[in-house]
């Protein structure tokens, strides 16, 4: 399911600087990844996601990017990056329960909430 509304989805974005993607380490930019982590008493854990979709701003080097040359681009240029998560599960716990939890960390300024701080 998740490689037909990826390779759906990268149909629509075609001849754009938007790419579609699963998040695997062979194509997945290492900033993206980083950006997707969260570390918790010191060790880094992350939700594995369905599809991600990454709007690469302009540059001035060649069309032709690999992994390398886009996470350049994407650190050089974070404003003007777009990150999208498309969960293509229908279970409510993935749907619902997920998000909230991510939603408070990534929300937390005095969180109280035993065994997790923010740094």
């Amino acid at each position: 399911w998740e490689i037909l509304v990826t390779w759906y989805l990268n149909l629509i974005f075609w001849d754009t600087r938007v790419v579609v993607l699963r998040p695997t380490k062979d194509l997945l930019p290492s900033v993206i990844a980083e950006a997707m982590a969260v570390k918790v008493r010191g060790v880094t854990t992350s939700k594995e996601t369905d599809v991600i979709v990454v709007e690469v701003p302009k540059s001035q080097g060649s069309e032709d990017m690999n992994r390398e040359s886009i996470d350049f681009v994407i650190r050089s240029n974070p404003r003007d990056t777009n990150v999208g998560v498309v969960q293509c599960k229908t279970n409510w716990n993935d749907n619902a329960q997920i998000p909230m939890l991510w939603n408070i960390v990534y929300a937390a300024q005095n969180l109280q909430v035993q065994n997790l701080k923010n740094q």
